[in-house]
């Protein structure tokens, strides 16, 4: 008995003394941080992509409505379906086609159309990991964007 003791007594100091193990411990504390960092990083920089995504789309709305012939606030549904059809969500929910979610404004001088703003309000961007959560963030995140063009048959 003495003798299993004293061997398991060497055996614990020996393990202690050993610095191989370090490492792994090391590895083991960082890579959950470094994985949230990682993990983060891809969030932040796919809801700037949609965010960019949202402004080239409702551009390109305000642009259609600016070249209108007529007056472009007559043509609302058709330059809101012009904004649906140019966004790219990359993995996320479509706009809806909506005067609350996609208004038109038309901004008068002189009794006519002068300026044509274009916005979209409140679309909710869903990340594909949890690091929203862990970091304390809402697990949706509302993204908005907004373009104004001067009506080009306005003078």
């Amino acid at each position: 008995m003495h003798r299993r003791c004293r061997s398991l007594s060497q055996l614990i100091r020996r393990f202690c003394r050993d610095r191989g193990a370090g490492p792994i411990v090391e590895f083991a504390l960082v890579v959950p941080i470094l994985s949230t960092l990682v993990l983060g990083i891809v969030d932040f920089g796919r809801a700037y992509f949609v965010r960019n995504a949202l402004v080239s789309a409702v551009r390109e709305g305000a642009r259609l409505a600016a070249v209108q012939p007529a007056d472009p606030c007559g043509a609302a549904a058709t330059i809101r379906a012009r904004v649906v059809a140019s966004f790219a969500p990359v993995g996320g929910a479509a706009l809806t086609n909506t005067a609350d979610m996609i208004p038109v404004t038309c901004a008068l001088e002189n009794g006519r159309v002068a300026t044509i703003t274009v916005s979209v309000v409140g679309y909710q961007f869903t990340p594909i990991t949890g690091v929203f959560r862990i970091v304390g963030l809402p697990s949706t995140l509302p993204l908005s964007a907004t373009a104004s063009f001067r009506w080009e048959l306005a003078s």
